[in-house]
């Protein structure tokens, strides 16, 4: 803040001025920011069509970098069906389930497959970003009054910023309005010339970058108070000496280009300017002698200077989330940089084999781009790289073995491109690696054996490809293992043809002893044999997707010591026998889908511990006897399906006391109404039944339901039972027959 006695306000011809010299308002930047942007491209092009869906969101998984200071934890919710009712029921099966399943198998099935995996990974964004798009500059200017003082300071400022000297003439300069600041400061003669510099180049900074709109200019500009010292302003710290060597001021609404005079800030060690709006980098930046670090991720920047200081020690080099196009070959002489950040842009071409001259180079993140081509031979020489994020991009060609020379490497993210061939058994060299990803390509063949050698190795997800493979015998081996997705490797062409059956065999006993890991996804593949009895080991485990296989057998009691687990997916495989009682035990259930199996017997009471479940699937097996009246205890339950089984009895009046939003019961034996409340419940969006075909025009005196008979539905043919099947809900019929 200026004080009115010295500074009066602008005239309107100035301020325009100042508009036209700081931005266009034409080209003011309009961008819109999240705390996690979507990082993936949505221009890539289809890559090929198949029938079963696909399971990932536009939010990726988890990834765990350990280099990125803010890394989330990994989000495994699968959200497998609908969250509302649909209007009508479940559809049948993913047609990529194996091809051998029986025709007497029921075909009710979810439209949608669960799978949420999680967002790749956290980036340093301000919580939220203001849409205001300032039009206007600063009102508050200093008073442009040359004076004999002033003529000095001109003078002294010129020589230490020779190519400034110009704009210093200009009284609408951001570089004038700030000198003129400096005139103003009552302490003047008592600053040294670098104090003066230090300060004159600060106010350039914020009259240069629309200072005035600013969400938070705690201190800047003020000449009284205890905040005249520009190292107590917002977002500024200084050193023993008072010199400045940090600025920060992300999310702040910044707008237009970076000034020239900020390379004189010579103690100046971390600029940290993301999540504003600049559109534009002047390559003075690159000559700030002390600088380590430039975080200038989601702004608007199309372009990079094309000419860098040959000198530039940058260690750090943050510009992901702007709208970069090329990447000028300058940049790769940077030979002291260490990370480089450049993902959600829109850069393409091929990648540049200069990338090779980086040999400092410990973190790469090039995903969610358009880059296309090979790997090119010269990256395979950045021996000190640890981290390299290549996903999302429209890359192709086979894995390399040559990654086996970077012996420092830890993760390798090369998900959702066009990668094929098999993955080379030389991947077993990369001993170091934790987190290897190849999700959604085109890898064919066998795992490699050599995978067994990857003793750290924290995360392996070579889902969505073309395998058809076993499971590696060495799978004990990978005792660090957390996350382990193979699913989605059984494909079928547009004509229904099977392109690959995916991974096959059964599970080995040795998957017990990976005690760390917390998500197994082995789903839509052709996985045989039995559940192993090992599984229950897995205390850690999460997630267990094991749906559309070829399972047989009975589920293991001892499954139930997987006390963690909350999403268990076992449904459409061929598992038989009864429900055990110990089900009770998975008190953290939040999803238990077992439909689409052959299991028999009744369900058993102890269903109604399972407190955290909101979605209960036990249709398309041969469970009978009547519904436990204890699934009345699931406060929060949203989704039960009994339907197709052989249940008999009454719908409990328990379930009246939860809240539900859809419930399926169709293909039993039940009689009786439907509990009038559900009816009533504000929750219920969805319920389906068998009601009579009848042409009576109310329910029999006897019944407390509510609602009428259609006396409009009309029996298929004259001879047909009145037990006739057909959709239901609370709208139209509730009085129910007996089906026998």
């Amino acid at each position: 803040h200026i004080s009115s006695t010295t500074s009066p306000t602008m005239s309107p011809t100035i301020i325009s001025s100042v508009q036209d010299s700081i931005f266009n308002p034409t080209h003011s930047p309009n961008i819109e920011v999240t705390l996690n942007p979507i990082m993936e491209p949505n221009t890539i092009p289809a890559k090929y069509p198949t029938e079963f869906p696909i399971e990932n969101p536009t939010i990726q998984p988890s990834k765990m970098s350990s280099a990125d200071p803010t890394t989330q934890q990994t989000t495994m919710i699968p959200t497998r069906k609908p969250s509302a009712g649909p209007t009508s029921p479940p559809t049948a099966p993913p047609s990529n389930e194996p091809t051998t399943k029986p025709s007497i198998k029921p075909t009710s099935k979810p439209t949608s497959d669960p799978t949420t995996a999680p967002s790749k990974k956290p980036t340093r964004k301000p919580t939220s970003k203001p849409t205001l798009n300032p039009t206007k500059t600063s009102t508050t200017l200093p008073t442009p009054s040359p004076t004999p003082r002033g003529k000095e300071l001109r003078e002294l400022l010129s020589q230490y910023s020779p190519d400034s000297a110009e704009k210093l003439l200009i009284q609408s300069s951001p570089q004038s309005y700030a000198m003129d600041w400096v005139l103003d400061d009552p302490n003047l003669n008592s600053y040294d010339d670098d104090k003066k510099l230090q300060r004159w180049v600060v106010a350039t900074l914020y009259y240069g970058l629309v200072g005035e709109e600013w969400y938070v200019r705690k201190g800047w500009l003020d000449l009284d108070g205890d905040l005249v010292d520009e190292c107590s302003w917002h977002g500024i710290e200084c050193n023993s000496e008072g010199f400045i060597m940090s600025i920060d001021l992300s999310g702040n609404g910044l707008m237009g280009n970076i000034p020239y005079e900020i390379r004189h800030l010579h103690s100046c060690v971390y600029l940290g300017l993301s999540g504003n709006y600049l559109v534009g980098i002047d390559s003075s930046v690159f000559e700030m002698e002390s600088l380590k670090v430039i975080d200038l991720e989601d702004n608007g920047v199309r372009e990079l200077p094309s000419e860098f200081h040959p000198g530039s020690r940058v260690e750090e080099l943050y510009l992901s989330y702007n709208k970069l196009r090329n990447i000028p070959k300058q940049l790769f002489h940077f030979q002291h940089l260490k990370i480089l950040w450049l993902f959600g842009n829109e850069l393409s071409s091929t990648l540049p084999s200069e990338i090779g001259s980086l040999k400092s180079l410990v973190e790469l993140d090039l995903e969610s781009n358009f880059f296309t081509g090979s790997i090119p031979t010269e990256l395979f020489q950045l021996t000190r790289l640890e981290t390299l994020y290549m996903y999302d991009n429209i890359l192709s060609g086979e894995v390399s073995p040559f990654f086996s020379q970077m012996e420092k490497l830890s993760i390798l993210d090369l998900d959702t491109n066009y990668f094929s061939g098999t993955i080379s058994s030389e991947i077993g060299n990369c001993r170091n690696l934790t987190e290897f990803y190849l999700h959604d390509n085109e890898i064919i063949g066998q795992l490699p054996e050599s995978l067994s050698n990857l003793t750290r190795l924290k995360v392996l997800d070579v889902s969505l490809n073309y395998l058809n493979s076993t499971i590696i015998d060495g799978i004990g081996t990978l005792a660090n293992l957390e996350i382990l997705r193979l699913d989605n490797n059984y494909r079928i062409d547009d004509d229904g043809n099977v392109e690959s059956i995916g991974i096959y065999g059964s599970i080995p006993d040795l998957i017990g002893n990976l005690s760390y890991l917390r998500e197994l996804r082995m789903d839509n593949n052709f996985v045989g044999g039995s559940l192993p009895t090992t599984l229950g080991d897995l205390k850690s485990l999460i997630t267990l997707r094991l749906e559309s296989n070829d399972l047989h057998g009975i589920i293991p009691t001892t499954l139930s010591n997987a006390v963690n687990l909350q999403y268990l997916h076992l449904w459409s495989n061929y598992l038989s026998g009864t429900l055990n009682s110990h089900i009770g035990k998975l008190t953290q259930i939040n999803e238990f889908f077992l439909d689409d199996n052959e299991l028999t017997g009744t369900i058993p009471s102890q269903i109604g511990k399972l407190l955290n479940a909101t979605y209960i699937s036990l249709a398309n097996n041969y469970f009978d006897g009547v519904i436990p009246s204890e699934l009345g205890n699931l406060q929060n339950l949203e989704k039960l399906e009994l339907h197709y089984n052989n249940l008999y009895g009454q719908v409990p009046v328990t379930l009246v006391d939860i809240p539900l939003v859809q419930l399926q019961l169709q293909g039993n034996y039940l009689y009786g109404d439907i509990p009038v409340g559900m009816c009533e419940s504000t929750s219920m969006q969805y319920i389906s039944a068998n009601c009579a075909a009848t042409r009576r025009p109310t329910p029999s005196p006897t019944s407390k339901s509510i609602g009428t008979i259609d006396t409009n539905f009309a029996l298929p043919s004259p001879t047909a039972s009145p037990t006739f099947e057909y959709r239901w809900s609370c709208n139209c019929c509730t009085y129910c027959f007996p089906y026998y």
